[in-house]
């Protein structure tokens, strides 16, 4: 298993995105309905990303005056 992580970390970043969203759409693919239980995990982790882009704006606009 060391020897799959150690393959993965040594791709660049965007072939990690490329894997993680082939691999989601294959998981999303084979489980159809049933996904809908991970739902509340997906609803809360997008909040989160709203949550600090708004201090992140905020404090990148005040470093920057």
């Amino acid at each position: 298993m060391t020897g799959l992580w150690q393959w993965y970390r040594r791709r660049s970043i965007g072939t990690q995105i490329f894997m993680g969203m082939a691999v989601g759409a294959f998981l999303g693919f084979c489980t159809g309905p049933n996904a809908e239980v991970l739902k509340p995990i997906g609803d809360v982790f997008i909040r989160l990303l709203v949550m600090a882009a708004i201090p992140l704006i905020f404090f990148t606009l005040m470093s920057g005056l």
